[in-house]
């Protein structure tokens, strides 16, 4: 029992620092907008991979000039042209999409009471119903409204699921790209602060006091983030994380420079890697004759910033599965057995295929009939300023 309440007790203290190196992260994107920047990616790729390939000829049969008789191929229509016409509809698509508030920015020379500015804080995700909601507001959205209702409806609901579909992709790769911020990170945490991960294991595996004492700081806390967003919340749980931390640092940790390699005299808490002080002078220090201790003290901090930069959702599973191997998290219905519990669903969604996307193919629909009814002829505005 003793091996498992030190592991349970590791893994909230791996818990708390890897949520602390999470919220340092995310605040080095928010200051570079890297998540801004990485959603615009994302958009740029759904136009140029699923929207244009399909409106092509639509969209340059309204944008290009034509011939008299009406022909769409009009040899006057340079290829440098066409390259125009789609960069002035994927313009007005990204934009469309990353503006946080939907509307143009502001040029030169106009008032900004009218526009945001240019500087404008972009969005950095969008809801399938937001995304419809915008999307009916582009020339392409315009364009698919055309078609007639059925028609509209199966190419929007198509649209939503590749972008939920490459939503969760990038998702997956941005997380990827951030695991590598986070083990920078860890590294300095754990040199920081000289957490030492195979000490800190021992000392918790020795003493089950002092584990359950870990366990007891933390697990209150852990509760907290796991309900949470983790995204969205990790600013605010600093504040708790630097408590609990001062809590657990205070119930016999080796943990912070007053220890191993320093060995001040003035702790309250042996550590077992520094020698034992001889009467005739307790502060000499007899390191120099063991220099494998500092090797495996370098281990253990290296190692710390591995498992730090493994993420808190990897050790948030781990604490939980040693909760319930403990004994100390009981009764949690898996999404299977809520499935099975709720058979209606399942059977909606089989009986409508268009089900599923209902909501934001409605909100697509209202948004373009509204625009039909009264256009806001936001690319005759973006085409004038273009010329200029």
């Amino acid at each position: 029992m003793n091996i498992l309440n030190a592991v349970l007790a590791f893994a909230a203290y791996m818990v708390i620092l890897s949520t602390l190196v999470s919220a340092i992260v995310e605040l080095i994107f928010q200051y570079k907008d890297k998540r801004q920047s990485y959603f615009r990616e994302i958009i740029s790729r759904l136009f140029d991979d699923i929207i244009w390939p399909r409106l092509e000829q639509q969209i340059l049969s309204q944008q290009l000039p034509k011939q008299d008789n009406g022909d769409n191929d009009n040899p006057n229509n340079s290829s440098e042209e066409k390259t125009k016409a789609k960069k002035r509809a994927k313009d007005n698509f990204v934009n469309a999409m990353v503006s946080v508030t939907g509307l143009r920015a502001v040029k030169k020379g106009e008032s900004s009471k009218s526009h945001f500015s240019d500087n404008e804080k972009k969005t950095e995700s969008l809801t399938s119903v937001e995304f419809a909601s915008r999307f009916a507001k582009t020339c392409s959205g315009k364009i698919i409204y055309t078609l007639g209702k059925e028609k509209a409806e199966v190419i929007v609901a198509d649209l939503v699921r590749s972008f939920e579909d490459l939503s969760v992709g990038s998702t997956s790769d941005f997380r990827t790209r951030a695991s590598k911020w986070s083990l920078a990170v860890g590294f300095v945490l754990a040199f920081s602060l000289n957490i030492d991960a195979f000490q800190l294991f021992k000392e918790l595996n020795s003493d089950p006091k002092v584990a359950e004492q870990v366990i007891a700081a933390t697990s209150d806390q852990i509760k907290t983030m796991q309900e949470a967003d983790n995204a969205d919340n990790q600013k605010e749980h600093l504040d708790t994380i630097k408590d609990t931390l001062s809590v657990v640092g205070h119930v016999g940790l080796s943990v912070g420079w007053d220890y191993f390699p320093i060995c001040k005299p003035s702790v309250s808490v042996l550590d077992s890697r520094c020698p034992k002080q001889t009467a005739v002078d307790e502060h000499e220090n007899n390191n120099t004759s063991e220099p494998h201790r500092y090797i495996f003290w370098l281990l253990g901090l290296f190692s710390t910033g591995i498992f730090v930069g493994l993420g808190s959702p990897f050790w948030f599973q781990v604490f939980q599965r040693m909760s319930m191997a403990a004994q100390l998290v009981r009764g949690i219905q898996s999404p299977q057995e809520k499935v099975k519990n709720n058979p209606e669903s399942v059977n909606q969604a089989a009986a409508d295929p268009l089900q599923y996307f209902r909501e934001p193919v409605e909100a697509y629909m209202l948004a373009a009939k509204a625009e039909s009814i009264l256009p806001s002829k936001r690319e005759e505005i973006e085409d004038k300023e273009e010329a200029t």
